[in-house]
């Protein structure tokens, strides 16, 4: 890197960048290739960052660059490597910016290493394998590359190679997809419709249930009216190395159980999810309706223990304990109510940022947070009203509805259920 400059500095927009020095190398993609770029140490000292960049030379200079691939996920001596597949149909100009780490090195050496050719088919959606229903096909993970990544649509592990397989399915049928790989394999399943939702990553069904080794499977009814090619991107974790045997399946459609609805639970043939106390469970079972005072926890599960604030309650035991022996569960207020002693009066309490559901007021009590005090019931259970909060008039917290508890001596109840 010595006699170079400092002119590529974006770590933003997909880029690896620093204050360090940069050397950039030009070259062009002929199209439907993947070009594979690996920079390697020839000093122990060298940390090196990796950037592909599209487009001409004012695109990889400054801070504001945008890059196709990049990679810093070694130290000094390690290795980068980024690869970018062209599928744009047209040759594209590139730029290999290799930077330095560490801005006050002038120690740099390294050898770079640049080669273009078609990639196996299967390696992106473009180039997706064409299945055939009930037939196997096998293929070595370290062959592919990765080339997607997470999404909230779709299932993870996506940080390592990636294959992906095509299959006709009929309208009113559906999709069996069985992904079973070798020990050291951790995949994920994901189906998306079309070639373009495959590449932007989304996907209408994804499972990752398990790690190395364990086989997935996921299920996919084309309920659209029309046929569908349904891409299934088979992902795995960047230290995956082996094999993984994949398996789709065109039939009937399927009832609802684990492969349609393994994130929630099944209740009169149509899939529930979320944390519904009235519809709680998960890999495709039977829902539960949880009884007061249980509720829907995270995992999905009825339970009565870590209850949020203001939820029912029968003892103190059942309530959240930001603090130990500061949980309260009020038994006099309708079907109880979970609620905590706290110390920082005028804020969020009950759980820590978004988990927070109450609001300390200025009696040194946490009380559920409701959206529109004054208003009634608001978003508080029955028998419950939304009153603003002592020390914060802003803040609307639930609290008894009268007449259900009495109001203090003075006092009379109101219409909508207010001590006034």
């Amino acid at each position: 890197m010595s006699g170079y400059a400092n002119d590529f500095t974006s770590n933003t927009n997909g880029c690896k960048g620093s204050q360090g020095l940069d050397r950039m190398v030009r070259f062009q993609v002929p199209a439907g290739h993947r070009v594979t770029a690996t920079v390697t140490p020839t000093v122990s000292t060298f940390d090196p960052m990796l950037s592909l960049v599209r487009g001409a030379a004012a695109a990889c200079v400054g801070s504001s660059a945008t890059c196709v691939a990049s990679a810093d996920t070694g130290a000094d001596n390690a290795a980068e490597t980024a690869s970018w597949f062209n599928g744009t149909g047209a040759p594209v100009d590139m730029f290999a910016v290799v930077d330095d780490y560490d801005a006050q090195s002038f120690n740099g050496a390294y050898t770079l290493s640049i080669s273009a050719s078609p990639p196996p088919a299967g390696d992106t959606c473009e180039t997706a394998l064409a299945g055939s229903s009930g037939v196997a096909i096998s293929r070595t993970v370290t062959d592919f590359t990765n080339d997607y990544a997470s999404s909230t649509s779709c299932a993870s592990p996506s940080t390592g190679a990636d294959l992906v397989i095509v299959y006709a399915v009929p309208a009113n049928q559906s999709l069996t997809v069985t992904a079973t790989p070798s020990a050291s394999v951790d995949v994920s399943i994901n189906l998306s419709l079309g070639s373009g939702a495959c590449g932007a990553r989304t996907c209408v069904a994804g499972v990752s249930k398990g790690a190395n080794g364990v086989t997935e499977s996921l299920g996919w009814n084309n309920v659209t009216g029309a046929a569908q090619n349904v891409y299934v991107t088979i992902d795995s974790t960047s230290s995956s190395t082996g094999t993984v045997s994949v398996t789709g399946t065109v039939g009937a459609s399927l009832a609802c159980g684990p492969l349609t609805c393994g994130s929630g639970c099944c209740s009169g043939g149509v899939c529930q999810t979320g944390t519904s106390a009235s519809a709680c469970g998960t890999n495709g079972a039977a829902c539960n309706t949880c009884t007061s005072p249980a509720q829907c926890s995270a995992s999905q599960a009825c339970s009565a223990t870590n209850l949020p604030t203001g939820a029912p309650c029968t003892a103190t035991s059942q309530c959240y304990e930001p603090v130990l022996g500061s949980a309260v569960c009020e038994t006099s207020w309708p079907g109880g109510y979970c609620s905590s002693i706290c110390f920082l009066t005028n804020q969020l309490c009950g759980g820590f940022g978004s988990s927070a559901t109450g609001w300390c007021t200025a009696n040194n009590q946490c009380l559920q947070l409701c959206n529109a005090p004054g208003s009634g019931q608001s978003n508080c259970r029955a028998n419950y009203v939304c009153d603003t909060a002592a020390g914060t008039p802003s803040q609307g917290v639930c609290v008894p509805r009268c007449p259900t508890v009495a109001c203090a001596s003075g006092r009379t109840c109101n219409a909508q259920g207010y001590c006034i």
